[in-house]
């Protein structure tokens, strides 16, 4: 059999709540669905690459949603990967590499060059684990220049 998540369903808001935008006028419900990790993986990739998020970066973006609604952070799990796509979330470049520069020593400086933060923190963390290999302690300066890095409980081996 293969694992499942529990999601939380989305819910309108009431009139005198609504927002300018759709997702905006929706909120997490109490309400949960079950379904299987690799549907809601694939389902949410598919939604950013609709939206012209490469495929690798839709799945690094996934992975941590996913692994951020595992952790029981529901706000910053699945439901993100609508708003990423949603009209509103224009000013997110779905298709960034984000710029790293790191010199002869310990320190890192990443900019997340206006794309989903979660890629301008996976480059941080790879980078300043190379660089505490090589230099035994690293220091990292993010610039996301971009929207939500995610949940922090969301982890990278």
């Amino acid at each position: 059999s293969s694992a499942t998540i529990r999601l939380r369903t989305l819910q309108r808001l009431k009139p005198k709540m609504q927002r300018d935008n759709a997702l905006e006028q929706t909120m997490l419900a109490e309400a949960r669905v079950s379904a299987p990790i690799a549907q809601a993986h694939a389902q949410a990739t598919h939604v950013l690459q609709a939206k012209g998020c490469g495929t690798e970066n839709a799945k690094a973006i996934v992975d941590h949603l996913i692994d951020a609604e595992l952790c029981g952070v529901g706000s910053h799990g699945i439901m993100r990967a609508l708003q990423y796509a949603d009209g509103e979330a224009q000013h997110l470049v779905a298709n960034v590499v984000p710029n790293v520069t790191s010199g002869f020593s310990a320190t890192v400086d990443v900019d997340g060059a206006g794309g989903i933060g979660i890629l301008a923190m996976n480059a941080a963390t790879d980078a300043g684990i190379d660089a505490a290999r090589k230099h035994g302690v690293a220091a990292l300066a993010v610039r996301i220049n971009s929207a939500v890095a995610g949940a922090c409980c969301a982890g990278r081996p």
